[in-house]
């Protein structure tokens, strides 16, 4: 009797504690989102996140998986500022990798952008931004070859300028954007892959609707290559698209379209296909919610002298349990069809959940699997992963 009754006690004191421990049931206002800091004339953001993974096959191998602890810290701060109808911005993140008995995986990444756009008048908008990244591949992503474990993964410095102006007349609005790149290995002699691009884009758009506006996307994009002229090429496109918001519980936009890749060397393939993207977003409860990404366009690879196809699509979902608690599950596909028979799919999934403490942290735990499957031999792999990780922002 004793026992039954300190049971029973124990048992109401967890069913009135429980509820605190796992947050009240009012959904937060704005005052739950980060402010950031004032410094100066701008308005600063730091974030940090902290992590440790368990991967079971950090080569992506086939016959013989690897596996070790990854410890992980991933800055981030960024700067802006408003004038009047002017935004300037500077944002640099950071994502530091150190394997426990695998150092020469250990990786540190890098990307630094600065913009600013301008309203000259209420029917223009005028943009500038720079962005630069030291990044290194992801073991086993497509188009980055077989993977050799006596060397470190390939890293790469990107600078990209790009300008974009828009012109709005009634309902129509006409935008044109210029980008330039220039990619460049930084270890493994892959000194041959370096390349530069110019991407010109203009898009006409037409409101239908106040919230459904049809578009007509063409583009040009022409790629050099330093050391291996027989890779140069000229991509064109042309897409036609529509954008809604809050329409059966729905919000993003769809393009679909042609495209063609012209090499410059008359013994290496030409490439043509179907290409689109989208980013829709779906609502269908209150707290639940999922978003589709979807694109397929060329790619060019760190192997070999074949361009390819990437197919990409990426599911995430996300349910509120409880304002504190954000249950969430993600599924990705890629599909990479190379000029010659080569063809692989990559596909992943994850499942995870998050946990909001107080002020602006929040705990992170996420299950992932990934599977490749390759015409290619010995380039099909299996990986688990478990991550947990800590976010804080201000």
């Amino acid at each position: 009797m004793v026992k039954s009754g300190i049971v029973k006690v124990l048992s109401k004191r967890v069913a009135l504690l429980l509820p605190l421990m796992l947050g009240p049931a009012q959904q937060g206002g704005a005052a739950d989102e980060p402010r950031g800091i004032p410094v100066g004339i701008f308005r600063t953001k730091p974030k940090m996140t902290i992590s440790s993974t368990w991967e079971d096959n950090i080569y992506k191998s086939q016959d013989n998986p690897t596996g070790d602890f990854i410890a992980g810290i991933e800055p981030e701060i960024s700067l802006v500022t408003h004038w009047h109808k002017d935004t300037y911005h500077v944002t640099w993140n950071g994502k530091h990798q150190n394997y426990l008995n695998h150092n020469l995986e250990d990786r540190t990444d890098h990307t630094l952008s600065a913009g600013a756009e301008w309203s000259p008048n209420r029917k223009t908008v005028l943009s500038l931004e720079y962005q630069f990244k030291d990044k290194h591949d992801e073991r086993g992503a497509p188009g980055t070859g077989a993977v050799n474990s006596a060397t470190g993964p390939n890293e790469w410095f990107d600078n990209t300028l790009s300008a974009s102006t828009q012109f709005t007349f009634g309902r129509f609005r006409t935008v044109l954007d210029l980008k330039r790149s220039y990619e460049e290995s930084q270890n493994n002699d892959k000194s041959i892959q370096d390349h530069f691009w110019d991407d010109a884009n203009i898009t006409l758009m037409y409101a239908l609707a106040p919230k459904t506006k049809l578009s007509v996307e063409t583009g040009l994009k022409d790629i050099t290559y330093d050391s291996d002229p027989s890779k140069d090429s000229l991509e064109s496109r042309i897409l036609a698209g529509v954008t809604w918001t809050a329409t059966a519980k729905t919000e993003g936009g769809i393009k679909i379209g042609a495209m063609h890749k012209e090499m410059d060397a008359e013994d290496q393939p030409d490439g043509n296909g179907l290409t689109f993207s989208s980013d829709i977003t779906w609502q269908p409860l209150t707290r639940s919610r999922l978003h589709l990404l979807a694109s397929r366009g060329f790619d060019e690879g760190e192997t070999g002298s074949e361009h390819f196809i990437a197919t990409d699509l990426k599911l995430d979902a996300s349910h509120d349990i409880r304002p504190k608690i954000k249950l969430k599950g993600d599924l990705g596909f890629n599909n990479s069809d190379y000029a010659g028979p080569k063809n692989e799919d990559l596909w992943s999934a994850g499942v995870g959940l998050d946990y909001k403490l107080p002020k602006w942290f929040f705990v992170t735990g996420r299950l992932g699997r990934s599977m490749k499957r390759s015409t290619e031999a010995q380039a099909d792999y299996d990986s688990d992963l478990l991550m947990i990780a800590l976010t804080g922002s201000l």
